[in-house]
C-alpha cells in the first residue's frame, strides 16, 4: 500500500518556521483508493511511537512531548486500511518558534522623523564566519519589508498584517543563513504607517 501525504501541522504546509503551539495538531491524506484509516502512527525525530486506533487524519492530537523554542521536529507516518499497513510518509518538518516571554529580549526601533514618510532603517554588523543556521523575527507597527545585503527577505507583502494593535502583534520567521557572509553585512528596514496608522477607513488622522 502506498503512503500517506500531504503531511501538514496546524492545516499548514511543511516545511514551516515559527510554529506558536507547543503541541501542534497533525493532518495527513490518506493513500491513493483508501477509504477508511483503521489506525496510525507516527515517528517523531526517528523515534515511532504507539499505534493508535482511531479513523481521524485530520488535527489529530499531538502524541509526542511538548515542544520547547526554536526546536526542530521531523516526523513522518503510516496508516491501516483494511488491516493493511502501508509505507511510511516522506518526512516532514517544523520549527517552532520563540514560545517564551524570556525569549524576547529585542527592543523597539523608533526612526527620529521629520516627516510621515517611509523610513529606511539601516545596522551593519559582522560575521567571522559563515553560520549554518540563522533565523531572522521580524514584526512592527506599520507595514515592511527588510533586507539583509540588498536581497529581500522573504515574499510577505504588508508585513506583519493587520492586527488588533493593542493586543497582538503577528511575527515572521525568516530562514537567513544564505543571505549573509563573512565579514560586513548590512540589514535594512523599509518602515511605513500601514494600519498602525497610516490614513486609511472613515476617520482618516
Amino acid at each position: 500500500m502506498h503512503a500517506p501525504t500531504h503531511l501538514r501541522v496546524e492545516h499548514l504546509e511543511t516545511p514551516l518556521l515559527g510554529l506558536g503551539d507547543r503541541r501542534p495538531r497533525l493532518s495527513w491524506r490518506l493513500p491513493p483508493g483508501a477509504t477508511k484509516q483503521e489506525a496510525y502512527a507516527i515517528e517523531i525525530d526517528g523515534r515511532i511511537l504507539d499505534r493508535i486506533e482511531s479513523e481521524d487524519c485530520v488535527l489529530v492530537p499531538w502524541p509526542g512531548e511538548t515542544l520547547t523554542s526554536r526546536q526542530r521536529v521531523v516526523w513522518r507516518g503510516k496508516v491501516w486500511v483494511d488491516g493493511t499497513g502501508s509505507e511510511w510518509s516522506f518526512p516532514a518538518w517544523f520549527e517552532t518558534g520563540l514560545l517564551d516571554p524570556t525569549d524576547w529580549t529585542a527592543g523597539w526601533i523608533e526612526p527620529v522623523e521629520a516627516a510621515r514618510t517611509a523610513h529606511v532603517l539601516r545596522h551593519t554588523f559582522r560575521l567571522d564566519a559563515a553560520p549554518s543556521e540563522a533565523r531572522l523575527y521580524a514584526t512592527a507597527h506599520g507595514i515592511y519589508e527588510t533586507f539583509l545585503n540588498g536581497r529581500r527577505v522573504g515574499d510577505v507583502e504588508l508585513a506583519p498584517g493587520y492586527t488588533s494593535y493593542p493586543t497582538t502583534l503577528h511575527v515572521q520567521v525568516y530562514d537567513v543563513a544564505a543571505s549573509l557572509v563573512v565579514g560586513a553585512n548590512t540589514w535594512e528596514v523599509v518602515l511605513s504607517d500601514g494600519w498602525w496608522r497610516g490614513r486609511t477607513g472613515f476617520f482618516q488622522g
